[in-house]
């Protein structure tokens, strides 16, 4: 139906911006990628939005330590996540274990943090390969969480879009 498409890098803002979309639009104008890897099709135009790695993995931690910790509502959804998440309890804690003392990667903690959904999908996930093959001129635009509202405003005209808060973090 069109030659565009979102890639939504999860944890960067994909859901306010498609929110605002619609709420202007009344339907979304292109399709989207999300939770899996963008492969590049010369064909279409790609519109991308991310978010800087570091806040994002906070993001990320946060959001799935209330849905599979705090409210148990996903729980069971990925295997292994509700362990991982209940014997670290913070991003910081997973952090402070990654390297032994001698400066070794924990290989163990390395393994852990992939049972956990959004980082074990992380920015190389949706982008790694498809940015290899992907040249400038089919990129519309890139969207930054942290500019979020003056992106949308620049490439979109959306003024003043209402933010979806899902976590402090």
């Amino acid at each position: 139906e069109n030659n565009t498409i979102l890639i939504h890098v999860g944890k960067s803002g994909g859901s306010t911006f498609k929110k605002a979309i619609i709420e202007r639009d009344k339907k979304l104008p292109f399709s989207i990628i999300h939770i899996r890897s963008a492969v590049f099709r010369k064909k279409f135009q790609y519109i991308i939005i991310i978010r800087g790695p570091i806040s994002r993995a906070i993001s990320a931690f946060y959001w799935r330590y209330k849905l599979v910790v705090q409210t148990e509502e996903q729980r069971n959804r990925f295997p292994g996540e509700y362990d991982v998440l209940k014997k670290y309890h913070s991003l910081n804690n997973i952090a402070e274990n990654l390297y032994d003392d001698k400066g070794n990667k924990n290989s163990l903690v390395i393994s852990e943090i992939n049972k956990i959904h959004h980082l074990r999908e992380n920015i190389y996930y949706y982008l790694g390969n498809f940015m290899k093959s992907c040249p400038p001129e089919n990129i519309i635009c890139v969207l930054t969480q942290e500019n979020l509202e003056e992106d949308m405003l620049k490439y979109f005209n959306i003024k003043n879009a209402s933010k979806e808060k899902y976590n402090p973090k």
